[in-house]
């Protein structure tokens, strides 16, 4: 199966993300440290949700100039009111842009609890968004290869066949045609009664 690499970067954050074997390995790497992990196709769902996080520096600036407008506006300083009041305004001001520069993320959910978090803004959108397509169609082909084209039991087939729907592995006429397959398949192996070896 070939491999496929996503490597993001944007300000101090930094992930590279990549498809092997079935596995999907993960890292983040950020101004404090990072973490890395690897999840198994099985483990990733299929739910993604679009997030847009604020721009963490100019939120910081805005809390801490409002913080001191609030302190000014209460009298606990000697700022004038006015300048206090102006201060507070510019915070808000500033926590406007904050979300105007913030972060576009992509979330794909996961079955250890960790969201798999992908940067959607305007130079790593269109790079998410074609690894994520390449993710979708390297699990489903690995998926549906283990559980259905390396499985001769009929039963298991059954349930794998249930869980690959169930899991949106497979659509709706994916699901019909290897249903039909799998029916198939067994009505060859039943022999007729006519031709049954008498006891």
């Amino acid at each position: 199966m070939s491999e496929a690499v996503l490597t993001q970067k944007r300000l101090w954050i930094s992930k590279k993300v990549t498809i092997r074997d079935g596995v999907l390995g993960y890292q983040h790497t950020g101004l404090f440290g990072g973490y890395a992990f690897e999840i198994k196709f099985e483990d990733i769902g299929n739910e993604r949700t679009t997030l847009h996080r604020p721009h963490i520096g100019f939120l910081l600036a805005a809390t801490f100039l409002l913080l001191i407008s609030l302190v000014g506006l209460l009298g606990w300083t000697n700022v004038n009111r006015e300048i206090a009041l102006l201060g507070g305004l510019s915070a808000m001001g500033i926590y406007y842009v904050s979300f105007v520069l913030g972060q576009a993320q992509i979330s794909l959910n996961t079955a250890k609890g960790v969201d798999l978090k992908f940067l959607a803004e305007a130079e790593n959108e269109i790079e998410a968004e074609s690894f994520l397509a390449e993710l979708a169609r390297s699990r489903k082909l690995f998926l549906v290869e283990k559980y259905w084209d390396c499985v001769d039991d009929y039963e298991e087939k059954i349930a794998n066949l249930s869980w690959l729907k169930d899991g949106n592995i497979v659509n709706i006429n994916e699901f019909k045609y290897l249903k039909e397959e799998l029916f198939e398949t067994e009505t060859k192996h039943l022999v007729p009664i006519g031709f049954r070896k008498s006891a």
